[in-house]
């Protein structure tokens, strides 16, 4: 019967765990620290001295390169439409009253902050600075952003923060405006 092998890496010495097994009831375990039976190799893997054979070390975490992957689950979208509905619009007049005390601190910025029927929100920076556009997506219960700085982003709402998350990565929608709008003009957002 083949050997199951598990490489362990806990710091620099790496040790092989091999169990052997002719029964279920009691497998036999075999356990190979560096100094007796495995040599560092200057590529970075593990040579074993016995068989002769290179093992490469692979780099911890997600090494997927696909973009719409994420580290952290999105939180589940468990609200009624008339909870959503009523949380976006909320959120809209938190957006619009926060946005307001950073006009007099722009004034060469035409500061314009438009409310449509409270199913989106524009604040237009100008022609230089371009417009942040959130949306409300009543069907999917997302609040969709377009931003200038950091693109077009899903957000839905988390209620253990009581606040719009993204949904690739759980990010704060807040927390994200902030950031891409104190690149482009003076203030912070009072939220």
């Amino acid at each position: 019967m083949r050997p199951f092998l598990i490489r362990l890496s806990l710091g620099r010495p790496t040790h092989s765990i091999a169990f052997f097994s002719s029964s279920a009831k009691f497998p036999s375990i075999a356990i190979a620290s560096p100094a007796s039976d495995t040599k560092q190799s200057q590529h970075g893997g593990v040579k074993n001295r016995s068989e002769g054979q290179k093992t490469v070390r692979r780099r911890r975490g997600n090494t997927s390169s696909t973009k719409n992957e994420s580290r952290i689950p999105p939180p589940p979208n468990i609200i009624t439409t008339n909870d959503f509905i009523a949380k976006s619009i909320q959120f809209f007049a938190k957006l619009e009253e926060a946005v307001q005390p950073m006009i007099p601190s722009n004034p060469d910025i035409p500061f314009f902050i438009t409310n449509k029927d409270n199913n989106s929100v524009y604040i237009d920076l100008g022609p230089t600075h371009g417009t942040y556009t959130f949306s409300r997506h009543d069907p999917s219960k997302q609040i969709m952003v377009s931003s200038p700085i950091s693109g077009i982003n899903k957000y839905v709402y988390c209620a253990l923060s009581n606040s719009f998350v993204g949904e690739v990565d759980s990010h704060s929608l807040e927390g994200i405006f902030c950031r891409d709008i104190i690149r482009q003009v003076n203030g912070y957002p009072n939220f």
